[in-house]
């Protein structure tokens, strides 16, 4: 009565003559019962108030009475334009009054038009969002949008998707859809029509585009030089990927089945029963909740029969779901037993089911559930109205031929025993309080039809069929669209085995396409006939099983999960550097592969080893040969190996890591290593003293003042052999890291050691062989009460001085920097670079205006926020697209610079929040020319007691896909030749690649990615501590750095630098480091 729309349908109850739900008609014009006008009156009234439907169309109703004029229409619009998640309540209104002339010519985001001189019924489309608000005006009241098909997800939300999380009651809601009882029924009709209807809606409305000739026809029509696709072949409706086709069948591929199960929903489940009392509900009110705690329940019972082994073991289960006239949706189950667990004997199948009713007094509980759920009927003699009497005989052939235990009750007017008892396993009734008829298979005849009976599918309507396709064989051609809607059947889908002579196997294509990528799809010309063919050449094994028993020992999953990277495995990195070493150098590959080692990758490290040493050391002979003067120098394989490994060795020794430290991995022959000793303090020596002690004198030529003095307090202190600490405090831009620069200088070129460390890895890129302070020192990343550090104490106390134990640090000197007013920079040495006295106060006014940032001096407060001016020559003045400007004027002549190191160098964009930072990225993306590459991350969870079985997470994969943080990359990266990158993991410190280094993509392979180094697929656990799970992420390590968050900036500078603040700042610290990033005001 109060939608603006009809469904077309109809409640008979005049059929009803059983305790079953009321039938629904569709295609029938809606019935109206006897109405209350009070309560008719107060729902009009709520609509006047509360509905923009019923608020428009009331003006239209308005306006045509005041000035007469008949000719109105009205539009519904199918685009909203907004995003329906953050905006549910609509702020203006969708339905609009339009003059006459409007709806001329084509609207394509027309949804809804109401004429009010038509005198026709108007058909609304499903997927348009007005469509719920018209049909079910009182359950969206205030004109809440329903499905569409632009919603965005991970993908775009599909209707089977949408209307199942619709209908979930939340506590929360005032007025909850599924409480609405028979107008929730209805809806309930409405959706499922809708659903089942649109899964074919794509075929059908692309229909024309699929087609399908052989290969040798396509091939043949590139010599001809016909490259026109939509001309060749024939169409094709119906692809075998749809579910529930009529191109599905069971496969018979074990004999027969050993048991046959039922399994009927209980509704006196305490579960169900308390949710009906609770909202005053009854049993045909809430189908969907029922189904989906029967579907749980079922779910549970097959894993008790597949796991638990109840029956004992089994092979297989097939089982079908439907509902019964009573309203309960039920199961039946096959089950196929393993050989060995097959009942032979009686006394076997005695022990597993049973048909008899139980002494109430020895097992009360199970006498309960029998007597209420498993006795059948009684009908025969005793009840010739019972649904099962046919000719008054019982069509369930009861009762049945029993033994008399002594044991009856009443049920009804009459009493029944054992010959009424329905067979059951005793476990299962107990555990779920259900009807479960257990039933043994023993006949051929039998099988054939519980195989019919649990595969029957919907009723089938009518046979007729309809010709879709045009030319002189249309009748050849069938619709199959049009057979499955009139003659459908749910089956299982099976593996599809084709075969075929050669270069005649049929291609599926799209008319569009172009015919050359359509012969080198890799399907195309190796099929699964010619694949199994192959497999016979080469494998033995492949010989013992015939071409439908290939599918079952071979994980086509599994593989095509491999090729996509979606599994974890070594083989992923012998396929990377056996990829990388078609184009790259070797020694760059043994970098690779000791990069492997560093970051604890490999799970069998002697078996990627042992895969790919021939690409390891395919340089080692040309070098040797030229190293030695000895052109016809010949080396044994283990002599190659053996340098190799010694490459490798010094790679890792340089991490602070050996060889040494995978036991699995083969060690090399000493007696080929040239440089014996410690190799930790050869590498610290290893300078070229010269070069450093001109880059001194040059460093201190150039020191202001207070620097030098400084510099000279703790160079004394060295020269002396005395200990000190030392703490060098300063903000940004006073040179803190030319003092570093410096005295790494002036004591390496004196031969002495230094260890320079700091606590980002970006930190360590900026100080000569910094290295990050937990690796150097081993300190735990995450640390607790109970953190400890990994360093062994005789491992300290071996190497100190005993004249030195009680001396802080061993008497060593340390200079630190942090917040204490040890030494205390106030000159900044930027405002040393100005050629004029403006320049240098320009500076100067400059950095004051950013250090009062810092100090919180600059702003005032509003009791919520603190508002900070910005001088107007730093902002960007632009009345269009703000982040278009924002990119073209920190990276101007972007495309023309794309291939300029220097140009994205000195220049980034900063913005406080990570979201903010992937969306730049990827519109910088889209500009660059070129192929876009997607990689996909690995996410799993991970055990965090190697002594439990059990995850410490129920979370999936695809939840754990969507986790974003600072230090991760998304679950798809996205990269082009040519983009600047920054690591998000130490790869190498000893050469500068850490975590927040920025290189330039130079090539995509597959496995590895280039950019000056090779960089892998890496596994990392999150020590985000805001992740209260624990999850293993393998994705490359590296996210686009054409912007990066304000955070992941502290401690570099630039020259150009965009700040990009779509949402207020977090802190004055924050936009201090972001402003204090840039060396100069220009």
């Amino acid at each position: 009565m109060f939608a603006f729309t009809s469904m077309g349908g109809k409640v008979l109850k005049s059929i009803n003559d059983r305790n079953v739900p009321p039938i629904f008609v569709m295609k029938h014009e809606n019935a109206r019962c006897s109405v209350k006008q009070n309560i008719v009156e107060d729902i009009r009234n709520v609509l006047h108030k509360y509905n923009p439907y019923a608020r428009n169309y009331r003006i239209i109703r308005d306006t045509i009475e005041k000035d007469n004029q008949p000719i109105i229409h009205m539009k519904i619009l199918v685009k909203r334009g907004i995003d329906g998640r953050r905006y549910n309540m609509p702020t203006t209104s969708e339905v609009a009054a339009l003059i006459v002339g409007d709806l001329d010519g084509p609207d394509l985001d027309r949804d809804i038009i109401v004429e009010s001189q038509s005198n026709y019924l108007k058909f609304i489309s499903v997927f348009e969002p007005a469509y719920l608000p018209l049909q079910y005006s009182i359950l969206f009241l205030r004109e809440e949008d329903g499905y569409r098909d632009d919603i965005l997800f991970s993908d775009k939300v599909s209707m089977r998707e949408w209307f199942p999380y619709r209908i979930q009651h939340r506590e929360n809601d005032k007025f909850s859809l599924v409480v609405s009882k028979c107008l929730f029924q209805q809806f309930l009709v409405d959706v499922y029509s809708t659903i089942d209807s649109s899964r074919l809606l794509w075929v059908r409305t692309h229909k024309k585009e699929l087609r399908a000739d052989m290969y040798k026809g396509l091939y043949e029509a590139i010599i001809r030089g016909k490259t026109n696709l939509s001309t060749r072949g024939k169409r094709i409706i119906f692809p075998s990927t749809f579910v529930e086709g009529i191109n599905m069948t069971i496969c018979s591929w074990d004999s027969y089945p050993n048991l046959f199960l039922t399994f009927t929903c209980n509704h006196k489940w305490p579960e169900l029963s308390g949710y009906l009392k609770k909202f005053n509900l009854k049993l045909e009110d809430q189908p969907n909740l029922f189904g989906r705690f029967f579907k749980i329940k079922l779910d549970h019972l097959i894993k008790e029969i597949k796991k638990r082994d109840v029956f004992g073991k089994i092979k297989t289960v097939i089982y079908t779901i439907e509902f019964q006239k009573r309203r309960l949706p039920h199961a039946h189950v096959l089950v196929f037993m393993h050989s060995q667990s097959k009942y032979v004997y009686p006394e076997d199948i005695d022990r597993i089911i049973y048909a008899e009713i139980l002494d109430e007094v020895r097992e009360p509980e199970l006498f309960k559930v029998i007597t209420s759920l498993m006795i059948h009927g009684p009908g025969g003699v005793q009840n010739k109205k019972c649904p099962c009497m046919h000719n008054r005989k019982c069509t369930k052939y009861f009762p049945k031929k029993r033994r008399d235990n002594g044991v009856n009750i009443k049920r009804s007017k009459s009493f029944v025993d054992n010959r009424f008892v329905e067979s059951y396993k005793k476990y299962l009734l107990l555990k779920f309080n259900a009807h479960i008829n257990v039933e043994r298979c023993n006949q051929t005849r039998s099988t054939k039809y519980l195989f019919k009976y649990v595969n029957k599918g919907h009723d089938q309507v009518t046979t007729s069929f309809y010709c879709s396709s045009t030319g002189v064989n249309e009748s050849d051609y069938v619709d199959e669209i049009k057979m499955y809607y009139d003659c459908r059947y749910i089956e299982p889908s099976i593996e599809r085995l084709s075969f075929h002579l050669p270069n005649e196997q049929v291609v599926v294509f799209n008319g569009k396409d172009r015919i050359n990528d359509v012969l080198n799809r890799p399907h195309v010309q190796n099929t699964k006939f010619l694949a199994w063919m192959e497999a016979n050449k080469r494998y033995p094994e492949a010989k013992l099983l015939t071409y439908n028993q290939f599918p079952l020992h071979f994980d086509v999953v599994e593989w095509r999960y491999y090729a996509m990277s979606f599994l974890e495995d070594d083989k992923e990195y012998i396929d990377a550097i056996i990829e990388t070493s078609h184009w790259g150098m070797t020694s760059y590959l043994r970098k690779l592969f000791s990069t492997l080692l560093l970051s604890n990758q490999l799970s069998r490290p002697e078996y990627v080893w042992n895969n790919t040493w021939q690409y390891l050391t395919d340089d080692i002979l040309h070098r040797q040969r030229t190293i030695l003067q000895f052109p016809d120098l010949v080396l044994t394989p283990e002599e190659l190996k053996s340098f190799a490994l010694i490459d490798s060795e010094k790679l890792l020794q340089s991490n602070n890591k050996s060889l040494m430290d995978f036991p699995s991995m083969p060690q090399p022959d000493i007696d080929l290593i040239g440089e014996k000793g410690n190799m930790l303090i050869y590498d610290e020596l290893n300078y070229d003293r010269k070069v450093l002690a001109k880059e001194c004198i040059h460093l201190m030529s150039n020191m202001t003042l207070e620097q030098r003095k400084n510099f000279d307090k703790i160079t004394e202190r060295v020269n002396e052999n005395k200990p000190g600490l030392f703490f060098l405090y300063g903000y940004g831009g006073i040179g803190k890291t030319y003092i570093w620069k410096a005295l790494f200088a002036a004591f390496r070129s004196k031969t002495e050691i230094v260890l320079t460390v700091a606590f980002c890895g970006i930190a360590t890129f900026l100080i000569p062989r910094g290295r990050i302070v937990y690796s150097r020192f081993a300190i735990p990343i995450n640390v607790d009460e109970n953190s400890i550090c990994n360093i062994k104490q005789g491992n300290i106390l071996r190497f100190s001085n005993e004249s030195n134990l009680n001396i802080p640090f061993r008497g060593k000197v340390v200079v630190l920097g942090g917040d204490f007013h040890r030494i205390f920079l106030t000159k900044n040495m930027r405002l040393q670079i100005g050629s004029s006295d403006f320049d240098v106060s320009e500076r100067k006014q400059f950095l004051d205006w950013i250090l009062g940032i810092g100090n919180g001096t600059i702003g005032h407060s509003n009791d919520v926020d603190i508002n900070v001016s910005i001088p107007d020559d730093l902002l960007l003045q632009s009345k269009g697209d703000l982040l278009q400007f924002v990119v073209n004027s920190t990276y101007p002549f972007f495309l023309d610079n794309m291939n300029d190191v220097a140009f994205f160098q000195d220049r980034v964009i900063l913005t406080p929040r990570n979201d903010i930072v992937d969306l730049i990225n990827q519109y910088m993306l889209s500009l660059l020319p070129g192929d876009e590459k997607s990689y996909l991350s690995l996410d799993t969870p991970y055990f965090v007691n190697e002594n439990n079985d059990t995850p410490n997470i129920v979370h999936t994969a695809e939840f754990f896909n969507t986790i974003t943080t600072s230090r991760l990359s998304n679950h798809v990266l996205k990269l082009k030749v040519g983009v600047p990158i920054m690591l998000l993991r130490n790869l190498d410190q000893s050469v500068g690649l850490c975590n927040g280094t920025r290189m330039i993509v130079t090539k995509l392979g597959k496995y590895v990615i280039e950019a000056k180094v090779y960089i892998p697929r890496l596994s990392l656990r999150p020590s985000d501590a805001r992740i209260p799970f624990k999850f293993q992420w393998r994705q490359f390590p590296m996210v686009i750095s054409f912007v990066m968050t304000i955070y992941k900036s502290q401690g570099q500078s630039s020259k150009y630098v965009g700040v990009y603040l779509r949402q207020p700042i977090f802190s004055h610290d924050q936009l201090y480091v972001a402003f204090s990033r840039v060396t100069s005001r220009k």
